[in-house]
């Protein structure tokens, strides 16, 4: 979505998701029924054992809900619960329902794989086939914050990858999925050689600085990355009545995009 002058926001002041202010741009809502949040790097959908020290945005939600903030009056919140699980490092749609009865209704369209949702992610392409399907079963590894590909205990998932554009050395892939287990499309893309730029925990290549991209680049002291982060959008939820809520590019995924783009023409 574009943001505009009508543009909504949530505000988050601190130390409610950091030390620092956020505003949260608003996707999409239904007063008393749902509301799109776009969520940022860095920031639990939930409070999780696999990350004890980040900030749960659902708590800091209802924080301010039990406060009275007047900018969530319109949206006719009773009881805010997620609708599923956005993983921390992932940025993207993030689905919240307002009320006992949209929780129950939602979460079951969830289950029922009645969404549809199209990620985003940047891989190195490998000159094999555009269009790539997974459907091993995920298991959560017992010890470490991970997942893996188990047929004893593993859970059923599909994940379909389409390649969206040739990116130079790179590509922009395109990932579908009517459900999501724990990382499910970031093992399922290293399953099927497209680990995503930025995953350390799945074999990805390491985020991608300038020098890389320019054969006459002089670096002046440490280079940055030009998007220190899991190359990984939600990009699109459509919802079981045909609403499809979009969230744009990150700003420096965006400009990470355009850089390959250009230098691919060069």
């Amino acid at each position: 979505m574009a943001s505009s002058q009508n543009q909504r926001f949530i505000g988050f002041p601190p130390p409610l998701l950091g030390e620092r202010p956020l505003r949260l741009p608003v996707l999409g809502a239904e007063p008393g029924r749902w509301l799109a949040l776009d969520k940022p790097a860095g920031i639990l959908t939930d409070r999780h054992r696999w990350h004890p020290d980040l900030p749960g945005l659902l708590a800091a939600f209802n924080e301010q809900v039990e406060m009275g903030k007047p900018e969530l009056e319109p949206y006719e919140i009773t009881a805010a619960r997620h609708v599923y699980i956005l993983e921390p490092e992932t940025t993207g749609v993030l689905l919240l329902a307002l009320s006992e009865k949209a929780i129950e209704e939602l979460r079951d369209a969830y289950g029922s794989a009645l969404m549809n949702f199209t990620f985003g992610f940047l891989a190195r392409w490998d000159g094999g086939d555009k269009k790539r399907t997974c459907s091993l079963p995920i298991s959560v590894h017992t010890t470490e914050p991970r997942a893996l590909v188990s047929h004893q205990s593993g859970k059923k998932c599909e994940t379909v990858f389409q390649m969206d554009k040739r990116l130079g050395n790179y590509a922009w892939w395109k990932a579908e999925a009517k459900y999501m287990r724990p990382h499910q499309i970031r093992l399922h893309a290293a399953e099927v050689g497209l680990p995503v730029v930025g995953d350390r925990l799945y074999g990805g290549p390491p985020p991608i600085c300038l020098s890389a991209l320019k054969r006459d680049y002089l670096s002046r002291g440490v280079e940055k990355p030009l998007y220190d982060g899991l190359c990984l959008h939600l990009e699109s939820l459509e919802l079981p009545d045909g609403a499809r809520l979009e969230s744009p590019l990150p700003k420096g995924l965006g400009v990470l995009q355009r850089r390959l783009s250009q230098h691919a023409r060069d």
